[in-house]
């Protein structure tokens, strides 16, 4: 018989969608052959992969390295994105994946409070879908007394995305938890700086190319690495962001696939 699973969520995918995560549909038939074919959150199909783990014995084909993500956006793309989110040609902070508990997204609202109020001018955009228990985080939003300036507009396409990464002042990603956390390194490939928890797998898929706070859900902890990396000078940006171009050419679909199938498998 085969097992056919609709709906699935596999963590390394969000490199190749539009959002947090990827989903499709993970298959398995008789000979012990795993396959995943994989739509991003606007629909659109980006992959076919298959995972042989017949006999215990793992084989993913699934090839090639993160590479740097090409920026084709025209200006007419990015006054148009600029207005649909009320940037305001403002200067803003990232985040992007789904609203849910474990991504630790009050922290980062709270950190956003605090820059706020040591006058640091920016805007904070929270992308993704929402995800189980997204009351509390609406809730808390609604009660800052900043937030006309959090932008939380969902589900992104492709372009959006693109331009939120590049013109960001950093991306932020303070999840309690992550199997492999590969979001840090699709921001990356985007030539973005990373702010990020120091917990579970994300040093290391971070490395030296990513910023770190302690205490996950210490926000003044957060507010503060995000007022240093926002005022770093240009030459250190740079360089950062060189570091994460080579630092994500460490990881290949390969590798992402594997770590998948432990997740899969518990």
């Amino acid at each position: 018989p085969t097992l056919v699973l609709h709906g699935c969520v596999l963590k390394f995918a969000s490199v190749m969608g539009s959002g947090a995560h990827l989903r499709g549909v993970i298959r398995t038939s008789n000979g012990g052959q795993l396959s995943f074919v994989g739509f991003n959150l606007v629909g659109t199909p980006v992959g076919n992969f298959l995972l042989d783990d017949a006999n215990t014995n793992t084989k993913i084909m699934m090839l090639g390295k993160l590479k740097e993500n090409e920026y084709n956006l025209s200006m007419e793309q990015e006054n148009s994105i600029q207005e649909k989110f009320k940037l305001e040609n403002k200067p803003y902070i990232f985040f992007l994946s789904t609203i849910e508990p474990r991504k630790n997204v009050e922290t980062l609202i709270k950190a956003y409070e605090y820059i706020r109020k040591k006058e640091v001018d920016v805007k904070l955009v929270l992308a993704g879908g929402l995800g189980w228990k997204y009351k509390t985080v609406l809730d808390l939003i609604e009660k800052s007394e900043y937030k006309d300036s959090i932008i939380m507009p969902g589900y992104i396409s492709k372009e959006e995305k693109d331009y939120l990464f590049k013109n960001a002042e950093c991306f932020v990603y303070p999840s309690l938890y992550e199997g492999f956390g590969l979001p840090i390194l699709e921001a990356m490939i985007n030539k973005q700086l990373v702010i990020t928890a120091d917990n579970s797998s994300l040093p290391e898929v971070g490395g030296q190319a990513a910023f770190y706070y302690m205490e996950t859900l210490n926000f003044e902890n957060l507010g503060e690495k995000i007022i240093a990396v926002i005022n770093l000078s240009d030459e250190k940006k740079k360089e950062k962001i060189e570091q994460g171009l080579e630092q994500a050419k460490k990881f290949t679909w390969e590798k992402c696939a594997k770590e998948t199938l432990k997740i899969i498998g518990g």
